[in-house]
């Protein structure tokens, strides 16, 4: 059983304003730590393997590798104190290169702060760049199949040049930068997120939907496979 399952943070295109309209967009995951776990689930492709005559689902596809630094940025104005500010930049496979701002509360957002045709900051600061905006709910199982709930709102912009936060976001580095690996198959994602002393994290994710079929359905075929292993 995987006794040490971790509750942390996670992150359609759109155009640059975000409407309020359908929030039911939902990611569910479940992470652990790989070092106290079965052999079978200590790896992504194990993991796969693990999971995939459930899902009916494999891949071919070679993993992708991330390098992901986080920042604190300045805190924009009207952003309740339980809103956390995430700022992230990522680049995919050495060669794809994106910022990200992301918006997240235990409380429903729409509800604490103005989310209709809500403005990504990044996109003024990058006009030639495509903004992607995500409203979404992250969710994520416990050891006993408890599940959290955290609202988020991003936008992400991406070029094929690295690219930098600017001066305006007051950028400071947390920590240093950090490697993640990428196994996609059509259902699920499988990251393994790299510590400096090894392995950190292994997480299961699927894009999904915030109902009650959509929730029973991954417990079934993702959460609780793994949880009683």
């Amino acid at each position: 059983m995987l006794r040490r399952l971790l509750v942390i943070p996670t992150l359609a295109l759109l155009p640059v304003t975000v409407l309020a309209g359908d929030h039911n967009a939902a990611e569910m995951a479940i992470r652990w730590d790989p070092q106290t776990a079965p052999v079978e689930l200590r790896s992504a492709p194990a993991v796969l393997d693990f999971l995939a005559p459930a899902q009916g689902d494999r891949t071919n596809e070679a993993p992708d590798d991330y390098i992901l630094e986080y920042y604190a940025v300045g805190r924009p104005a009207g952003i309740p104190a339980d809103v956390d500010v995430i700022a992230r930049k990522r680049v995919k496979n050495g060669k794809k290169h994106e910022l990200m701002i992301k918006y997240r509360s235990a409380r429903e957002l729409s509800t604490i702060m103005p989310t209709q045709r809500w403005e990504c900051p990044l996109a003024r600061h990058f006009p030639g760049l495509p903004a992607q905006t995500k409203y979404e709910t992250d969710i994520s199982f416990g050891a006993h199949g408890n599940i959290t709930r955290l609202h988020s709102l991003s936008c992400t912009v991406e070029a094929s040049e690295p690219i930098a936060f600017p001066a305006a976001f007051a950028p400071r580095a947390l920590g240093a930068a950090r490697k993640m690996q990428r196994l996609a198959s059509q259902q699920l994602k499988i990251d393994t997120l790299s510590e400096t002393d090894g392995i950190g994290i292994i997480e299961v994710s699927s894009e999904s939907r915030d109902t009650a079929r959509q929730i029973d359905a991954f417990y079934a075929r993702v959460a609780l496979p793994l949880i009683e292993k």
